[in-house]
């Protein structure tokens, strides 16, 4: 869901260029496990500030986020915190709500979940720990 956002919406609007490649963590374990493994994607729930959504959309993503998750044998879930910029500081290192209803509910489903955790800085996180087999933090920027 993170790379959804066009960079300069990511980065606001002293952003400019465009970027030579854009890599998703989906795109590249299809790349990785070609062959041995059917990758799917879901979009997930907004990650940016300038996505806005209504509750009834968050619902709806989180349950086709659900769906995806119930037909997979692993779970890898992408979450992130707002990026700091140069012109904006972040106003928490916690993860977005809307994020951590969507792991909970996949959660639900009992698979296990890898999760990502993408962020410019630290990311307090303490109910992903206890809800994925594994995590790793991916640093941005």
């Amino acid at each position: 869901p993170f790379w959804s956002v066009v960079p300069a919406e990511i980065l606001g609007p002293s952003y400019r260029g465009t970027p030579s490649r854009v890599d998703t963590i989906a795109g590249n374990l299809r790349e990785l496990l070609a062959g041995s493994v059917s990758v799917t994607r879901s979009a997930g729930v907004a990650t940016s500030p300038y996505e806005k959504q209504t509750h009834a959309q968050e619902a709806l993503r989180i349950a086709a986020a659900v769906a995806a998750a119930a037909a997979a044998d692993v779970c890898v879930v992408t979450l992130t915190a707002e990026l700091a910029t140069e012109s904006r500081d972040r106003e928490s290192i916690g993860l977005p709500p809307p994020q951590l209803r969507m792991l909970e509910a996949i959660a639900t489903l009992g698979k296990p979940i890898v999760c990502v955790l993408l962020g410019d800085g630290a990311l307090s996180s303490p109910s992903v720990w206890h809800r994925c087999t594994a995590a790793l933090h991916g640093f941005v920027g």
